[in-house]
């Protein structure tokens, strides 16, 4: 068995042992609220029981040694059943400033305490304001001859109930003033605690030092002119409580949204259950999509903890990443599951309420999502590199040269290694893609693009996902995924592909030997461009309701198809020399049951094509008019009456890739370069939203990393994978607007205009970004899908 598979066995264990330790009972959450305020001794004992208080430390120190993911589960558990009880606080924060401690024997013995339950610890750091910041401290500790006396006070300090105290302290070294940490016991002279109530019924501590004597023996770790042991301690404590913190509010977020879908499908009014109002499916889908980006950026931050080479850094950017996406989550489904249940979720009889007030509390442990935005903000600039920002620059232009030194590809790519294999795709793109076509705001014309494709084509790069045997690159899924991901990241513009993309899989699959031989070496040197056919004016993204019809007819040369009626939104057409269309061929069939794959000749006689100029004055789309075309019947796909079918199996990497994280990253790239020519890097307000996009980009890409590795296992995509495409496109629309807004008056001008010391194209993001979230299927029908098909919301 592998580390990998033990590390998992090991971990599937904890979950169900922590379910069944501590179950769901909102009367149970009550009576800890009521009678015992907060914390439950008892329960207490019982965790130690289960190995839970010392699951940081090794067995040498009286724990499990299961690490930082298994108290994470631990945590997740606890705020899944709504446990107030200080497990992230003492176990998890108080045991990792032990254990970034030197060791000695009080340490150890504190450690062998911590784990057996036998004593309760919390860490007191916060000055009485509250601030998040060791420059804040205001417990003051002055030297005598046998140790320190420490005077001022210390607030929000977790568990008031303890029976001792890590206390961080400062003091004063010369001109230096240095930290200290140090343990006291709840009951030295001159040690007063406070409680304050907080809005789940728990309480939290000020502690008041009043010339407090510190034996010497009981400093733990202290800073130095040559080194920084306690200010280490601390912010290795706090990392692991913030992300511990994160998994609690996932718990809690999940139980909040299986509550509230429960209730939607259940609550009837006006003769239906509530949650198949659209309305209310959509909010109910924006919740679940929070959720699941709080799980993604939880699920990264573990992986950074998890690995030895991350910084401390890196390791504090993960932390305040899943906290941020935590508390705002849990803050949003405490607002939203409220609203969802009516006035009975404004009751505290009904359970939903122990979770609002829970996720009050916790949103607010160890720096709220503002205050974790921002220190991710300073932790990972987002920094600027070149990119080219005027479309019309060169627009004319073909590519020059580009079909020079081609790198013909004869050995198996997929032999490589993932960053060989990366670095040879992003070396080629970036030395043969032009700068000025890079990153547009609009899709390129085929002239435009000519060059680059056939030399793509010589070199056999033309189609990355389709078989060797079949003229492709044969590329297994994850290293399709990091040549696609490479072309998003060089800022390729995606030329009139679908040949590539969907004829040619779809040949492969459903097409004859004699359609593959005519068409397939036709797609690879681009000497045939196609264009989709599937929306018409009355049908949108109910492609189901299409009404163009195709009648089987015996033609002067054998049995066709005579085709009548329009298609539109039909990207580029004006350029393709072919069709793939849907027509419904049974008009008496249920309507996804009468439908036929076709493709057409675009020069065939009947077919008119029109273009339409968008609002961005770009000639993208184009209307398509049928009258009495003539289809050959060999061209047609697949059964007929099952071009359903055929239209639908072309998800996988298409779904995945419309969820890319690339296009936001560049919005990202844009918004830095715009901000700093209008000299708006450094206001606050601008850096506050900035953060939260970012954020947004950022747990974007994890979760897309999760649904990447689901398709290098081989696993089939659910349809869960179309909240890629609703976050992506939804939040380039979010970067855009900030763009325009930064830019101020400049925001409203077309093309290349001078800001500051620079020019850029601000308003070319925001056109590019209005089609995005409506192509591939809009993004409210996403919505339905999801609410139907993963939350199980009833249909209207």
């Amino acid at each position: 068995m592998s580390d990998t598979t033990e590390l998992q066995e090991t971990l599937k264990m904890v979950a169900e042992s922590a379910a069944s330790f501590a179950p769901v009972d909102a009367k149970r959450a009550r009576r800890v609220r009521d009678q015992l305020e907060g914390h439950d001794p008892a329960f207490w004992r019982g965790m130690a029981e289960q190995g839970w208080l010392g699951v940081l430390l090794s067995e040498e120190l009286g724990g499990t040694g299961l690490g930082m993911r298994a108290a994470a589960l631990i945590a997740e558990r606890l705020g899944y059943a709504c446990h107030s009880e200080p497990f992230v606080s003492s176990s998890v924060v108080v045991a990792s400033a032990l254990l970034a401690c030197a060791p000695s024997a009080r340490r150890s013995a504190l450690l062998s305490d911590l784990a057996s339950g036998s004593r309760l610890l919390a860490l007191a750091w916060q000055s009485p304001q509250g601030e998040l910041s060791l420059n804040a401290v205001q417990v003051l500790a002055s030297s005598t001859p046998n140790g320190f006396v420490l005077s001022g006070e210390a607030r929000f300090v977790a568990a008031p109930e303890a029976n001792g105290f890590l206390v961080l302290a400062r003091r004063a070294i010369g001109a230096r003033s240095d930290l200290m940490l140090c343990e006291l016991t709840a009951d030295v002279k001159g040690l007063r605690v406070t409680k304050e109530k907080r809005s789940d019924g728990s309480f939290s501590a000020c502690l008041h030092f009043d010339s407090v004597m510190v034996a010497q023996d009981a400093v733990l770790a202290y800073d130095s002119e040559n080194s920084a042991s306690a200010t280490h301690a601390l912010q290795s404590a706090l990392n692991a409580g913030v992300l511990c913190t994160a998994a609690e509010l996932y718990g809690s977020i999940t139980r909040s949204l299986e509550l509230t879908l429960s209730y939607l499908a259940l609550r009837e009014q006006f003769g239906q259950a509530i949650g198949a109002f659209q309305v209310l499916q959509h909010r109910a889908v924006d919740l679940w999509m929070q959720k699941e980006l709080t799980r993604a950026a939880l699920g990264a931050a573990l992986d950074k903890f998890d690995d030895p080479t991350s910084s401390a850094w890196q390791r504090q950017a993960a932390a305040s990443s899943a906290k941020a996406r935590a508390s705002q989550t849990a803050l949003l489904m405490a607002a939203q599951s409220v609203q969802l249940h009516g006035a009975i979720g404004t009751t505290d009889e009904y359970e939903l309420g122990v979770y609002v007030n829970r996720s009050l509390a916790l949103a607010s442990d160890f720096g709220n999502a503002s205050w974790h935005r921002h220190r991710y903000g300073q932790l990972t600039p987002v920094q600027e590199r070149e990119i080219n920002d005027d479309p019309l620059t060169g627009s004319g232009q073909t590519l020059a040269n580009s079909a020079s030194n081609p790198v013909a590809v004869e050995q198996d790519l997929n032999a490589l290694g993932d960053e060989a294999f990366r670095a040879l795709v992003r070396n080629d793109f970036e030395s043969h893609y032009p700068k000025h076509l890079r990153y547009m705001p609009y899709r390129l014309r085929w002239s435009q693009l000519r060059d680059w494709y056939l030399r793509m084509s010589s070199m056999g790069w033309i189609a990355p996902s389709w078989p060797r045997d079949a003229g492709g690159m044969g590329l297994a899924p994850a290293k399709l995924l990091i040549f696609l991901e490479e072309q998003e990241r060089c800022g390729i513009a995606r030329f009139q592909d679908h040949g590539i993309q969907m004829v040619g899989p779809l040949l492969l699959r459903f097409g004859t030997p004699e359609q593959r031989e005519r068409f397939l070496p036709k797609i690879l040197s681009c000497e045939n461009i196609w264009s989709q056919g599937y929306s018409e004016p009355g049908s949108g993204s109910d492609l189901a309701s299409l009404r163009t019809k195709a009648e089987k007819i015996e033609g002067p040369h054998g049995p066709e198809f005579l085709v009548n009626g329009q298609k539109i939104w039909t990207a580029l057409a004006q350029d393709a020399t072919h069709l793939f269309v849907l027509v419904r061929t049974d008009p008496n069939a249920k309507k996804q049951k009468g439908i036929s794959f076709l493709l057409m000749d675009i020069n065939s006689p009947g077919i008119t094509v029109r273009p339409i100029k968008d609002i961005g004055g770009h000639e993208e789309f184009c209307e398509v008019f049928f009258d009495n075309v003539r289809v050959p019947l060999e061209n047609l796909v697949g059964e007929l009456n099952d071009g359903w079918t055929i239209a639908k199996s072309l998800l996988g990497f298409e779904r995945v890739f419309l969820g890319s994280p690339k296009l936001p990253e560049y919005g990202l790239q844009m918004l830095v370069r715009i901000a700093r020519l209008a000299g708006l890097s450094d206001d606050p307000v601008f850096r506050d939203k900035f953060s939260t996009l970012q954020l947004d980009v950022t747990h974007l890409a994890d979760a897309y990393a999760g649904y990447a590795n689901m398709l290098i296992r081989g696993e089939t995509l659910g349809a869960d994978v179309s909240m890629l495409k609703i976050w992506s496109t939804e939040t380039f629309q979010r970067i855009a607007d900030l763009c325009i807004e930064t830019a101020g008056a400049c925001g409203a001008l077309v093309g290349d205009v001078t800001i500051g010391a620079g020019k850029v194209n601000a308003l070319g993001s925001w056109y590019k970004a209005r089609p995005a979230t409506i192509y591939g299927g809009s993004n409210e029908i996403q919505r339905n899908i999801l609410s139907r098909q993963v939350l199980g919301l009833p249909a209207s």
